[in-house]
């Protein structure tokens, strides 16, 4: 080898290493800037002929390790999907305050039951009745601010994702740009680190509000998609995202994909040519912080406003449905009831309880009492029906023949349904089938007025009456209507307490306007005590207590109870999901930084090598000169 190429191969390495100090400065400088990755120049070999070269620069690399990268896309997701709920159901927590504060939903639901069970061992005491008065007024108001808390909640959600779909488009659309120029420089594709630095913390912005991943396109671009399938990005070109975000938000205001149904804003994907697809129809975002809000939005506080509205559905109903059982027959082999459907009121029920002989299971058909098919399509589409009660709309404007088919329809061949008379209905089992025994059949007409005419013997005596009222209808009576919407959507926002019985505190002792009842009658207080904390009655899996196969059965006090060890326990579960999930985010973090990150000692070992190249190809320059200055010299 000659002089010559010596000192050519001399000058190549004072080349790389001076590259190679720029990009350990660069790195050293940059060690705290978030989204940058750790570079490192590539040397490469440039032959001359057969004959060994000189080194080059081949480029920057970035020492990205894109496994790791991933996890980190998936785990800052998650992390944006628990932190969002953990947050909201916090302020939940907030909204129904401690549970030994005296005006926890607990506190005042004990303190009406008590008032109530005061007044029925001195039904004559005029305080007492009081008392009774103003807790009921205690406990529909909570109900009703706990409504309000509810949907003030799911309004923020809903302006939480207009905001988050203003900053998606807004990265989307830097995502743009950036590929542009990654495209754009150097004849088409850019290697600069600095951009593709760019492109990678844009893109786990983007993992903060959605699941997403990516694929390489071979000339430099990229596409994004939803691990679900959807295009974000593709071919430079970013997809918009839109939102209509709804003026306010009610507990009637639901998602339904159908535009025009819909109580709140969709989310869409615009696709181009004017078309959009529906994120929300197919479960299309399925992490990070947009999916948490629409499952807060639509999902987790629309079962919290559910328990409050069957909470108060049950309170009202408990005291104003009288319950009429039916009268046991014998139809040849068979067996089974009858009961008058005279009195009921649309929404009223009649329910048929039965074991399966085959399972030793019981259960229960629910039929609804509807005047209009729409109802019927109401109460189909409730979502009230579980494993084992069928809820089901029953069209009776339609005439009692008409009933019979379509409860016969309903109930199957296990059972015979028939009109003996009259307005009278009659279910009994298959009897020498034996695949079904008819349990109980029982007709709840609503008492409508606070007092009525006594009943002959041997009937008893009517003691129902609406002691709780809807404020949002006409008459305030509650019935469970399904006429034009479910009755029982937002009651929890309306429930008051019947202004008749608040003027005339007599009315909770005395039941009926033809005769004198004594103002220390227990009747109608043994009635509602009885009703509020004795009875077993059914809620639906809408609640989400004690299942969302299985219907929960309880008294009205029991479920209050559990409603709120529920909600406590769906608050607790997301603060510890979350917990996790930030330590789960924080271990990814790091190992991407050991990867891909800055480290100082690293570097500062790889600045001691090169200067130490840098000093040794100097002195081979040196001494190259001196050789050729004496051959000169010769």
């Amino acid at each position: 080898m000659g002089l010559g190429s010596v000192m050519t191969n001399a000058l190549s390495g004072l080349r790389v290493t001076q590259s190679g100090l720029d990009v350990v400065s660069q790195n050293i400088s940059n060690a705290d800037s978030a989204g940058y990755i750790r570079r490192r120049s590539n040397v490469s070999e440039q032959p001359i002929g057969d004959q060994a070269g000189f080194a080059r620069v081949a480029g920057v690399q970035r020492m990205l390790d894109k496994v790791v990268q991933k996890q980190l896309w998936n785990e800052t997701s998650g992390s944006g999907y628990t932190a969002t709920k953990a947050n909201m159901l916090g302020a939940l927590d907030q909204v129904y305050g401690p549970p030994d504060s005296s005006s926890s939903l607990g506190s005042v639901m004990s303190k009406f039951t008590n008032a109530i069970q005061q007044m029925k061992s001195d039904p004559a005491n005029y305080t007492l009745r009081t008392g009774v008065v103003a807790a009921g007024q205690e406990m529909a108001g909570r109900l009703r601010s706990l409504s309000g808390g509810i949907q003030d909640l799911r309004g923020q959600a809903e302006e939480a994702i207009s905001a988050a779909v203003n900053d998606v488009n807004r990265i989307l659309t830097q995502i743009q740009a950036n590929d542009g120029k990654i495209l754009d420089a150097n004849g088409g594709q850019s290697s600069s680190p600095a951009l593709l630095d760019e492109r990678d913390k844009l893109l786990t912005e983007l993992a903060s509000y959605m699941d997403i991943r990516t694929s390489d396109n071979g000339n430099g671009s990229f596409n994004i998609f939803t691990t679900s399938g959807v295009t974000l990005f593709a071919g430079s070109n970013a997809t918009k995202l839109s939102f209509d975000p709804a003026a306010s938000v009610g507990a009637d205001q639901l998602y339904n994909p159908d535009p025009a149904l819909s109580g709140v804003g969709i989310l869409r994907a615009e696709t181009g040519f004017g078309g959009s697809v529906d994120l929300l129809a197919n479960n299309s975002i399925r992490s990070g912080e947009l999916a948490a809000l629409v499952e807060l939005r639509d999902k987790t506080l629309v079962t919290a406003q559910n328990q409050l509205d069957e909470l108060a559905a049950n309170m009202a109903s408990a005291l104003s449905d009288r319950e009429v059982n039916g009268a046991a027959v014998v139809a040849g082999a068979a067996t089974g009831f009858d009961v008058d459907t005279v009195g009921l009121l649309a929404g009223n029920q009649i329910t048929l309880d039965y074991t399966d002989s085959t399972t030793g299971q019981a259960a229960r058909f629910t039929f609804v009492k509807a005047d209009s098919a729409g109802a019927v399509t109401g109460i189909a589409t409730s979502g009230l029906s579980s494993g084992d009660n069928r809820v089901i709309g029953i069209n009776f404007s339609l005439g009692m023949a008409s009933v019979i088919t379509q409860i016969q329809a309903a109930v199957g061949a296990g059972f015979t349904v028939s009109n003996p008379a009259g307005t009278t209905l009659r279910i009994v089992d298959d009897g020498a089938g034996n695949t079904r025994d008819v349990n109980a059949l029982v007709a709840r007409p609503t008492v409508t007025t606070t007092t009525g005419p006594q009943p002959a013997p041997p009937a008893a005596p009517i003691t129902e009456f609406p002691f709780f009222i809807d404020t949002g209808v006409s008459g305030g009576i509650y019935a469970g209507s399904f006429e034009g919407k479910m009755q029982m959507r937002g009651l929890s926002a309306r429930i008051d307490v019947n202004k008749d019985v608040v003027s005339n505190r007599a009315l909770l002792v005395q039941y009926s306007s033809t005769s004198t009842i004594p103002q220390g009658d227990q009747t109608r207080p043994v009635m509602m005590y009885q009703r509020l904390t004795g009875q077993v009655r059914v809620f639906s899996t809408q609640t989400g207590v004690g299942g969302t196969s299985t219907s929960y059965r309880a008294s009205i006090q029991d479920f209050g109870k559990r409603l709120i060890e529920t909600q406590g326990s769906t608050i607790q579960s997301a603060a510890s999901l979350n917990e996790g999930q930030q330590i789960a985010l924080k271990a990814v973090e790091a190992r991407f930084t050991e990867k891909s990150g800055v480290n100082i000692d690293q570097e500062m070992s790889s600045l001691v090598e090169l200067q130490n190249a840098y000093s040794a190809n100097a002195r081979v320059i040196s001494a190259v000169r001196e050789m050729m200055d004496l051959l000169l010299r010769l």
